[in-house]
């Protein structure tokens, strides 16, 4: 148990995460560390740390949907420059989601998606561009 909460250290993810290997992981991080709104138990399940990288499942399709149909939602974190974007992987993942309902997507640039105009228009050819 953990030692300010009571609870559980390990156990099943609500949140799968979809992201882009070659995102900033520090970015990420504090990204998913946001998500958590300070609440101390919640748990994501990120690749890196929740599959074996180095023994690929035989059916990596039918690993993702079983991922994907055991978590609560689905977080599509877009990194700054939107490398997620252009991954079919991390595509795959989100439409997956999508079709299910449990999709959410948010940024993990510092600034978020910004709040100007001209953010707009950078997420705007960035989405194009796909």
């Amino acid at each position: 148990a953990h030692f300010v909460t009571g609870g559980a250290m390990c156990g099943p993810a609500a949140t799968h995460v979809a992201h882009a290997w070659d995102a900033s992981f520090e970015d990420l991080a504090a990204c998913l560390l946001k998500d958590t709104a300070g609440e101390p138990d919640t748990r994501y399940s990120v690749d890196v740390f929740s599959a074996d990288l180095t023994s690929p499942s035989d059916d990596p399709v039918v690993a993702a949907q079983a991922a994907i149909a055991g978590a609560r939602e689905v977080l599509l974190v877009i990194d700054a420059e939107g490398v997620a974007l252009r991954r079919l992987w991390v595509l795959f993942e989100a439409m997956v989601a999508l079709d299910k309902g449990k999709l959410r997507v948010t940024c993990s640039a510092p600034g978020g998606f910004g709040d100007s105009e001209a953010a707009l228009q950078k997420w705007r050819e960035r989405f194009d561009s796909v």
